[in-house]
């Protein structure tokens, strides 16, 4: 201890080693140095009398570490003074008491193990020393955070030497505090500075939510440079801001303090700014180390966007209060905090400025050097602050957004193409129709399309006429949305109309030919536009891929439709209940109202299909259908065992009646330019049918010439029946013998010309 420093200041800045000291100082020295004795001996009585235990056992263990040492050195004398006494000659001049070898080499084990102890005890000892020197570190970082005026840094440092002292692990977890091969005195020396560290932890938590608050109902971030708290009860006015930082830098908790704050500008103030060209901010200082951020919205109307020359100040005042207040301009400060803020602050001015300041046009691109000139000078204010670091290219996301505006600007119009696109096809209704059929490139019909396919095929051509005039990466992106738009269709339509989709409806049918309409149109767009597209684009360009998926999901929808009509004949059909018993008035009935069903469905089938779909496409479709319907009606008829006269007669007039109600459809499925060759008198009328030609429809729709010879032979005698066999006819309306001999057997009771006539239909051979 220097006595000087217990002197008053001015002598004791002139006193030196060889000065002479004057009476008053002499007496002042004797004061002080009886009072500073005062203290250290109350200080080493506290602490001898905490440690009363621990020093009361070490005395007691070295007490009788002495009284073993002196029995050691008795023993030791005895085996002198028998080594000194005279003994018998051993016969080689040396003279040794009895048995003195055994008694030497177990004294010189009793020594060695003495040693042993001794250097234990010594161990014992020096660990006992560090362990109160741990103690006496861990109170004095105690006594700097409550009583030595608020010394957090002090504190601060003293902990953290002590984690490395004590090896306590950063992530510390409960119940990991002890390790089982460390002496507990270690594990309880760890769980006191854990309770320090917490103790300090929550000071400085509380202290720096105090001094830096972010008040949303007011708008404003308080910030205050000088903190005083109920937390510290220290005799000074308070503590700097600068000094609850460091401690907590040194404590390793500034970051999750700095988290919270980054969080709560950001939600309170970066985002809005961004959102809104309306916000002023202002900083400013009314009241000594008190300075205070407030931002305000000036008018509710909500802008699309903020403009980069707007932004970026804003920002900057914003960060600039930050470095200079909170940070205290600490560089590596500044940059935790950057760390912790730029992800989401860099985020937010692409999506709700950069983004939006993108042109649309391909001329408005050269103006927009003027927003990237700004955001690199953007970007060096926030380096010079070391809010971001120059040589990271990860920090350099606004100004490399801004670079690539050629990739933005095509993505961005992309983008709306696909927008518009999705718009119309999700507001679009297919069952509007253009008013004038389409002309199909590579066939000669026309085809009535919806206006949804006709806007989506403008929406097409645009892409790829900019396509042609755009340089070759924005190029690329318009070729890719107007493919993807093309594909838009096939992935929205099927979805949006899935319950129309499922019945039979205008929809499907316009959808099919939609479908048509594309894959033609797609064939011809590599023809129209490849030679215009730029270098870069003209070998890898490619259309006709997309025309099989259209062909593929209009031969679906139209098979779909095709089955929801065969079920619904089906089901119609059913009721007939094959046509039995139709003499009776309940089955003939239900017969007839059955074959009302079919003829009502076919027709609005009719109604449906020919005005939609192309004339080929329509009449394969009825050819396949009514070739099903008339077999199914023939062979139900064929089916029946045994039929009365009356029976004969009605079904007779049920397929006559059926004729006449699909005269409309038997007519659209005939070439019109074809006039009539055969009429039946007594089916349909003839100025109903007087542009059938029924050789024509028995060719197109075998079933039907069977269906017509089934009828006749419901009011043939037997021997005719059996003429027309053997005359081929019946063969060559698709008969077999077994069906025309049930037919006879079901009709004629059983007698010698039926048997006859059976026999001779069974015998008769064709060549």
């Amino acid at each position: 201890m220097d006595i000087r420093e217990l002197l008053v200041s001015s002598s004791a800045s002139e006193l030196d080693d060889s000065s002479p000291v004057s009476a008053p100082d002499l007496h002042l020295l004797k004061e002080r140095l009886h009072v500073r004795s005062l203290q250290i001996k109350d200080r080493v009585h506290k602490y001898v009398k905490s440690h009363y235990q621990d020093f009361s056992s070490i005395i007691s263990r070295a007490s009788h570490d002495a009284s073993r040492v002196e029995d050691t050195s008795d023993n030791l004398n005895g085996i002198l003074q028998l080594l000194n006494k005279p003994s018998a000659d051993d016969g080689k001049g040396l003279q040794l008491p009895i048995d003195v070898d055994v008694d030497l080499c177990q004294l010189t084990t009793h020594a060695r193990a003495l040693n042993k102890r001794l250097n234990e005890k010594k161990e014992a000892l020096a660990l006992v020393q560090t362990i109160s020197l741990f103690v006496q570190r861990l109170q004095n970082a105690q006594q700097n955070m409550i009583v030595e005026q608020g010394r957090l840094v002090e504190s601060a440092q003293a902990l953290n030497l002590l984690r490395f002292a004590l090896r306590v692990p950063e992530n510390l977890k409960d119940g990991e505090i002890g390790v089982s091969w460390e002496p507990k005195a270690f594990t309880l020396l760890k769980s006191q500075w854990v309770s320090c560290f917490s103790k300090l932890q929550d000071l400085l938590e509380y202290m720096f939510d105090t001094a830096i608050q972010v008040d949303n109902a007011h708008s404003k971030l308080y910030i205050n440079l000088h903190i005083t708290c109920e937390k510290l009860p220290v005799s000074l006015g308070g503590v700097e801001l600068s000094s609850v930082l460091t401690a907590m830098d040194i404590a390793g908790i500034l970051d999750a303090a700095f988290a919270r704050l980054a969080d709560s500008i950001i939600k309170s103030v970066i985002i809005p700014v961004t959102h809104t060209s309306a916000i002023h901010i202002v900083s400013e200082e009314l009241v000594k180390n008190k300075p205070v951020l407030s931002w305000a919205l000036l008018s509710d109307t909500q802008s699309e966007g903020v403009a980069p020359g707007t932004l970026y100040p804003k920002l900057l005042q914003v960060l600039k209060l930050v470095y200079q207040h909170i940070c205290f301009e600490n560089r590596s400060w500044m940059n935790l905090f950057g760390k912790l803020t730029w992800p989401r602050l860099s985020e937010a001015v692409i999506t709700n400025c950069l983004a939006k300041a993108v042109p649309t046009e391909a001329s408005e691109v050269v103006e927009f050097q003027k927003v990237l000139k700004l955001t690199r000078d953007f970007e060096c204010a926030l380096t010079d602050m070391m809010f971001i670091f120059a040589s990271n290219s990860k920090d350099d996301k606004l100004s490399n957004f801004a670079s690539n505006i050629e990739v933005h600007f095509a993505a961005k119009k992309r983008n709306q193409i696909l927008a518009r696109a999705r718009r119309l096809l999700v507001r679009s209704d297919f069952t509007i129709t253009l008013e004038n059929a389409v002309e199909l490139l590579f066939q000669p019909a026309t085809c009535t399309v919806s206006w949804a396919a006709k806007q989506l095929m403008e929406i097409v051509h645009e892409a790829l006429q900019d396509a042609c005039s755009s340089p070759t990466r924005v190029a690329v992106e318009l070729y890719h949305a107007a493919r993807d738009t093309l594909l838009l269709y096939r992935a929205i339509v099927p979805v949006k109309l899935t319950k129309e989709l499922n019945t039979l409806c205008q929809a499907a049918v316009v959808v099919h030919n939609d479908c048509l309409y594309l894959a033609q149109e797609v064939l011809g767009l590599a023809f129209e536009y490849n030679a215009s597209f730029p270098d870069g684009l003209k070998e890898h360009a490619l259309f006709v891929d997309l025309a099989p998926p259209f062909h593929q999901l209009a031969a679906e929808l139209l098979n779909q439709q095709v089955q929801l009509l065969l079920s619904g004949l089906k089901e119609a059909l059913d009721q007939a209940n094959g046509f039995q018993n139709t003499h009776k008035k309940q089955q003939s009935e239900m017969a007839s109202l059955a074959v009302d069903q079919v003829v009502l469905l076919m027709e609005k089938v009719r109604m449906l299909w020919q005005p939609l779909l192309q004339p080929p496409i329509y009449k394969k479709v009825q050819h396949s259908i009514l070739q099903h319907l008339f077999s199914r009606i023939g062979s139900e008829i064929l089916m029946l065992d045994d039929m009365a006269v009356e029976e004969t007669l009605q079904l007779r007039k049920l397929i006559k009646t059926a004729f006449q109600n699909m005269s409309s459809l038997l007519k659209s499925v005939v070439d019109e330019d074809i006039g009539v060759q055969k009429t039946v008198e007594g089916f349909v009328k003839e100025d109903e049918i007087s542009e059938i030609t029924w050789d024509q429809l028995e060719n197109l729709i075998p079933s039907l010439r069977k269906l017509r010879r089934i009828t006749d032979l419901l009011d043939m005698p037997l021997k005719s029946i059996t003429l027309a066999w053997e005359s081929g006819e019946l063969i060559a309306s698709g008969f077999t013998s077994l069906e025309v001999k049930k037919l006879i057997r079901a009709v004629f009771s059983d007698s010698l010309l039926r048997r006859e006539c059976l026999r001779r239909i069974e015998t008769t051979e064709f060549l």
